[in-house]
């Protein structure tokens, strides 16, 4: 008969590699140079490498896919093993929406290019692109501001657990470490958002690396669930 108290861990561990495998799959525009694809790094936008008619757009979207559901299942478990918290709990939340939002990214691929396109920014701007793009559109935004938003709470809620011992204070490094991941993601967005105004070089680039930061705090919060141990009595409980 199975041992109820394992079952946790099992979890823990599904959710975990689910987490590590979703923060891999979300870099796949480190390969872009082998997939065919022709659009400038330095000045388009990672979603656009799965926009219409571009080279291997199939491979990103399908990447989209999957980066979105291994989140999902990561974040999922995440929120049904750790210890509860108000904050830990909205953190994770917001990462689940932002995760649902790259899924449906996936199935809304972009029309054209706007950020070097300027007949395709026109069209946009005047609103005669396709649903899916207009969709498009707006889950980028949302993702932004979701994916800030949930490394910040996630960083407050384990502060908080640490505080009261309720995790082991190895986590302390893993919430420093997403409250800096957080602001830089924060103030990555200000800065796409000017350069994106203005029309300035480089703006493809510090997406790259906002893109990064994120996978690397999912990364590392699959690392942190993994060693994660069923409960002992009553209450969630860690161990290192």
């Amino acid at each position: 008969m199975t041992n109820p108290a394992r079952q946790p861990l099992t979890r823990a561990i599904v959710g975990a590699w689910c987490l590590i495998l979703g923060a891999i799959t979300n870099v796949a525009f480190l390969v872009e140079g082998y997939t065919g694809a022709t659009l400038n790094r330095m000045n388009t936008f990672v979603s656009e490498l799965g926009s219409q008619g571009q080279p291997a757009a199939a491979f990103f979207r399908l990447s989209d896919l999957a980066t979105g559901l291994l989140l999902l299942a990561g974040l999922v478990a995440a929120y049904g093993l750790l210890p509860r918290n108000r904050w830990l709990r909205l953190g994770l939340a917001s990462a689940i929406f932002f995760s649902v939002m790259t899924v449906v990214d996936a199935f809304a691929p972009l029309d054209c290019v706007p950020s070097v396109d300027k007949a395709c920014r026109a069209l946009e701007e005047s609103g005669r692109v396709s649903m899916a793009h207009q969709i498009h559109s707006v889950t980028g935004v949302l993702e932004s501001f979701f994916g800030f938003l949930s490394l910040i709470l996630i960083a407050l809620g384990l502060w908080q657990l640490q505080r009261r011992e309720a995790i082991p204070a190895d986590w302390r490094e893993l919430s420093h470490f997403l409250v800096i991941t957080g602001i830089l993601y924060a103030l990555l967005s200000l800065v796409i958002a000017v350069q994106y105004l203005l029309e300035t070089s480089g703006i493809g680039i510090v997406q790259r690396l906002q893109v990064v930061l994120f996978a690397a705090a999912m990364f590392a919060l699959g690392l942190v669930l993994r060693h994660y141990r069923a409960p002992r009595g009553e209450g969630p409980h860690a161990h290192v």
